[in-house]
């Protein structure tokens, strides 16, 4: 706004100095303009986005957002809730079972994770269901916690071998193919995807 007030200026004391008080509204109608044909055409490539806010759309049945406190009956809660969205949302029990089970395990792990805070404390969870695909986005101001492994010994051999099996975390890497971490200003964000079109 301010450029186009220098601009604006600048044009009409070219032109006659006796109307640049017209520079404010003028800059303000061009500053408007501009604003609203950028928000027209990054709301038609993100169309889960506000039309006017580019905030994510929260009409019930494209998206979902959950504050899930870091407790056993929170987590519980948030599951029931989620499992409901994705019933409005009519998905398929082959994607709609692999996304219960993943967020189920995930959403454990960072409570676990967090026993410290109890009541008070909320970490964040939103669902998109977009075309193709359900996105999960979970963001957690706790301690460090990447949920991406790599594991080199099977279950049944680190069992063998007296190691930790983490089967929760085992079981999210495997079924979930789409799952990234960052850590970034104190805060875990993990990123989960799951394709409608998958084969159970």
């Amino acid at each position: 706004l301010f450029g186009f007030t220098i601009a604006s200026l600048y044009l009409l004391s070219d032109v006659s100095p006796e109307i640049l008080f017209a520079a404010f509204p003028v800059s303000g109608v061009a500053f408007f303009m501009v604003d609203l044909l950028a928000v027209h055409f990054i709301g038609r490539r993100e169309s889960y986005n506000s039309r006017f806010y580019l905030i994510p759309a929260s009409d019930g049945l494209k998206s979902k957002c959950l504050s899930v406190p870091y407790t056993q009956e929170g987590l519980n809660g948030a599951l029931v809730e989620l499992s409901s969205f994705l019933d409005e949302c009519g998905i398929g029990p082959a994607v709609g079972v692999s996304v219960n089970l993943c967020c189920e395990e995930l959403m454990l792990s960072v409570v676990q994770n967090n026993a410290d805070k109890g009541e008070g404390y909320f970490f964040d969870v939103f669902v998109l269901n977009d075309e193709d695909e359900v996105k999960i986005t979970v963001k957690d101001a706790g301690s460090p916690f990447n949920p991406v492994r790599v594991y080199r010994k099977t279950a049944a051999e680190a069992l063998a071998s007296g190691e930790d099996m983490d089967l929760s975390l085992r079981l999210l890497n495997t079924m979930c193919k789409e799952l990234t971490y960052n850590y970034m200003y104190g805060q875990n964000t993990i990123y989960m995807s799951f394709r409608k079109n998958q084969v159970s």
